[in-house]
């Protein structure tokens, strides 16, 4: 049994998939409506727009909380973490102040297999030379 577990561990790690994806999640919302992006930047495509006061998984966000890697709606994408608020000492907080506190994982964005992962059905998909970030 050990043996199938940690076969099963070692596929996750090499299809770039998270070993623990919901373990660390953290239950966020919105506080204005934002756009939820292909990768943490503003030149990234659209994925969706994303209303306010919406709740979304917060699944990591890049060091320095300035962009979050969240799940909504069945979409997953990035958000402006000025825009994402969470709830802390049963405070509604800014992610942007109380992220480390809070113990949100700290997640690096390589695109390609961000994107095999989550966008291969987009129509920016083919187009990833336009948008990358890694040279």
């Amino acid at each position: 049994m050990k043996k199938y577990l940690l076969a099963g561990a070692a596929l996750m790690v090499m299809s770039g998939l998270p070993l623990a994806a919901h373990a660390d999640t953290m239950q966020g919302y919105t506080n204005s409506s934002a756009e939820l992006l292909a990768g943490p930047g503003s030149d990234f495509p659209a994925v969706a727009h994303v209303a306010s006061g919406v709740n979304i998984d917060i699944m990591g966000c890049v060091n320095g909380f300035t962009w979050c890697d969240v799940s909504w709606n069945g979409n997953r994408g990035w958000i402006d973490a000025n825009y994402l608020d969470s709830i802390y000492k049963d405070r509604h907080v800014k992610v942007t102040e109380y992220g480390s506190q809070e113990k949100l994982p700290v997640v690096v964005f390589e695109q390609k297999s961000y994107w095999d992962n989550y966008y291969r059905d987009q129509p920016f998909y083919t187009e990833h030379r336009y948008w990358t970030t890694n040279p």
